[in-house]
């Protein structure tokens, strides 16, 4: 077995949860940051949680994704 590891497509940055956090309502920004905190670390600090939490679906869907693409190449043969 080979470890495959492609880093850049497995990066976040706090940027891109304040994105997400821009998409919602201003009150629910401000619910989520009074929960969560604001600064960088904060974000970081809830990121990795998250992750740690749903790992296990990550996987699943990241598999679930590799599946498809396996099964897309086997159409276009």
């Amino acid at each position: 077995m080979i470890k495959i590891e492609n880093q850049a497509s497995l990066s976040w940055y706090t940027s891109d949860l304040r994105r997400a956090v821009d998409s919602l309502s201003q009150a629910d920004k401000d619910k989520f940051y009074q929960a969560v905190g604001e600064s960088e670390r904060d974000l970081r600090t809830y990121f990795e949680c998250l992750l740690e939490d749903r790992q296990d679906a990550i996987i699943e869907f990241i598999n679930d994704q590799i599946t498809d693409a396996i099964n897309q190449t086997i159409e276009s043969i």
